[in-house]
């Protein structure tokens, strides 16, 4: 993947203001985060769809630094559209939005004179940018566009039922128990383990043994998400770090830890930290500092695995996405 000193900024950017969250107060930083960007996510004012990945995240920090009522955004194309236009004071101040773009790249040595040999051309993917602008920063007087209303909604506690019936409901899975007193995803055999739901006890911060053992089971379910024969995530990420087994493992243990504390947040449930993602947080850290396509794996991965499991349902009702 090769980007553009542009988009290794934005990137950059991105990673600094996680960094500093997680300088801050480390995992614990996510939660109340998430807690306000789970309840309306980043969608595009035009068409409704709903961002994931990368853009999940970094449009989700702008609506909560800008304080913007709604996190819609549209690019100055799809806002002329509708007949509103950005307001000249705002025009430098689009928010990137990153998206996919493969290049034809002709070899230094081709094998003929005929460009449509395909043996004289390799395909490669760019990471690259589109400027978004939030309604607040529109001028919609002549424009078909109008903000939606807003509705009153509750705040509705799932129970522990619902946590168990969306692991149950997840198509494929094959979820072991016993005296063991080890929870962990065997990837070679495809199952998730957990210990006996008895050796989970309330501990001395408060957090009671039921929503400690859902917790890891959470964090285990997401490393399930990552086999070949759903997301592919750990093919795709050993190729990927072929000379790095630690940064691998680093990025593996954090995708699951910050996915389970996306769920965690989604059923209501208090988050106990995975100690393995504890041990390996410090490296991350460093890697958020000096490595772009880390931070891009790192953030679109986790939301990744999290939208997957929510498609994975037996009673797949998810919405269209982009």
């Amino acid at each position: 993947m090769k980007n553009s000193t542009i988009t290794k900024d934005a990137l950059l950017n991105l990673g600094r203001q996680i960094k500093d969250g997680l300088n801050k107060d480390g995992l614990k930083w996510f939660k109340p985060f998430l807690s306000q960007s789970l309840s309306d996510s980043p969608k595009n004012a035009i068409t409704g769809y709903a961002y994931q990945g990368i853009n999940w995240w970094n449009l989700s920090f702008i609506q909560l630094e800008n304080k913007y009522k709604y996190p819609l955004y549209a690019s100055a194309n799809a806002w002329k559209k509708t007949g509103a236009i950005i307001k000249p004071d705002q025009v430098k101040n689009g928010y990137p939005i990153f998206y996919w773009w493969q290049n034809k790249i002709t070899r230094k040595n081709p094998v003929d004179d005929n460009k449509e040999n395909p043996e004289n051309y390799y395909q490669r993917w760019f990471l690259k940018i589109t400027w978004g602008y939030n309604p607040d920063q529109v001028d919609l007087t002549n424009s078909s566009w109008s903000y939606p209303e807003i509705k009153k909604t509750k705040n509705k506690v799932k129970t522990i039922a619902d946590c168990k019936n969306f692991v149950d409901n997840q198509k494929g899975l094959v979820l072991k128990h016993s005296n063991e007193a080890r929870c962990y995803y065997a990837p070679d055999l495809d199952y998730i383990h957990m210990a006996d739901q008895k050796a989970f006890v309330d501990d001395k911060k408060g957090k009671s043994a039921t929503f400690n053992y859902y917790s890891v089971l959470f964090h285990e379910l997401v490393h399930w998400s990552g086999h070949k024969s759903r997301t592919g995530r750990f093919e795709k990420n050993l190729k990927f770090f072929e000379n790095n087994k630690r940064k691998e493992y680093a990025l593996e243990e954090l995708n699951a830890e910050i996915g389970a504390n996306i769920l965690c947040i989604e059923f209501d449930l208090q988050k106990t930290v995975n100690q393995n993602s504890l041990a390996y947080l410090k490296t991350w850290k460093k890697y958020l500092t000096d490595d772009d396509v880390f931070i891009y794996k790192a953030l679109s991965q986790s939301a990744g695995a999290i939208d997957f499991l929510r498609k994975n349902l037996k009673e797949n009702k998810a919405k269209k996405s982009a």
